[in-house]
């Protein structure tokens, strides 16, 4: 169930969606079907939310805001942000309209073959992990400086944002680890044992790295391509998992291959962007090896010591 807020702001964006629709004379849709699913990702959101405000809070004596906006079109630099407001507050704005994207990436998928959970498990893990890599820019000091500013060149915005992927994918672990978000995915979309969530969470990745990481907005300097950053996402979620002993490194590996080819059975004239994460960039790989790796090596430590929330939290 969502809060009342969440409703009411899930009930805006439909009403907008549909204005929108109207105006630009497209096909009359049935969204009951949509409506369920996003609800069902601002739930599990909500609860991510929570989790992040009360360490934040508690630990570190500091701020984050989380607003859900109800806009049906965005420009897809807006679709999710973070950003610290001059009073030293966190806000991490995150777009519906960017999760009900998901949803219609996987909307007429009806099951997966071999498999005990839902398609919707996608969307909500899709969901989850933008707003990690919004929550990683906070944790780890992204946002307290301008890396500009830093004499790092106009590469450091990339870094960071390849930091924040890495880490969000990381950070993704922690739904399953939460007994309420975990009987939450149990609840709505079937999702139970630790590898199908695995799998999940990569599939998860991959649609996003789909959806936002082809409009041409989004490739500049500040984001590498599709598929280098979902090896970035999906090197952070196996690396915690394999930390934390979630799963044996070969199981991991496994599930992210299993993965890779359940997307890549997805791929259709409806879903031409998930082929652009799977099939690796040499050009922009390499760069992202001897450059971004390079700044990363740089920037992420120093940014990291000096992070207002784990520094305090220390």
């Amino acid at each position: 169930m969502i809060n009342d807020d969440l409703k009411n702001n899930l009930e805006k964006y439909f009403e907008a969606k549909k204005k929108f629709d109207d105006l630009n004379e497209l096909p009359t849709m049935d969204y009951s079907r949509d409506r369920e699913i996003i609800g069902k990702a601002l739930a599990l959101l909500s609860m991510v939310a929570d989790s992040v405000r009360s360490m934040a809070e508690t630990d570190a004596s500091t701020t984050v805001i989380f607003e859900f906006r109800t806009e049906p079109e965005l420009l897809p630099g807006d679709l999710a942000t973070a950003i610290l407001l001059k009073d030293g507050r966190y806000v991490v704005r995150m777009s519906i309209a960017l999760i009900h994207l998901f949803y219609l990436h996987i909307r007429d998928i009806g099951n997966i073959p071999e498999r005990s959970y839902d398609p919707s498990a996608i969307v909500l893990m899709a969901a989850v992990a933008a707003i990690a890599h919004e929550v990683a820019h906070i944790l780890y000091g992204h946002l307290d400086t301008d890396p500009k500013s830093e004499n790092h060149g106009s590469g450091a915005d990339r870094a960071l944002e390849a930091d924040a992927d890495r880490r969000g994918g990381g950070g993704m672990l922690s739904t399953f680890m939460s007994l309420t978000q975990r009987k939450l995915l149990a609840g709505d979309t079937g999702l139970k044992s630790k590898g199908e969530f695995l799998e999940a969470a990569f599939l998860g990745q991959i649609v996003l790295c789909a959806v936002i990481g082809t409009n041409p907005s989004e490739r500049s300097k500040k984001y590498h391509g599709p598929s280098v950053r979902f090896a970035c996402f999906s090197a952070g979620l196996s690396e915690m998992a394999a930390r934390q002993d979630f799963l044996s490194r070969q199981a991991i590996i496994e599930r992210l291959s299993a993965a890779g080819d359940i997307a890549a059975s997805f791929i259709s004239p409806k879903r031409p962007m998930l082929s652009s994460v799977l099939t690796a960039e040499e050009d922009d790989a390499k760069q992202f090896e001897e450059i971004t790796c390079v700044l990363m090596s740089r920037i992420v430590p120093e940014k990291a010591d000096l992070a207002t929330v784990l520094r305090r939290r220390n």
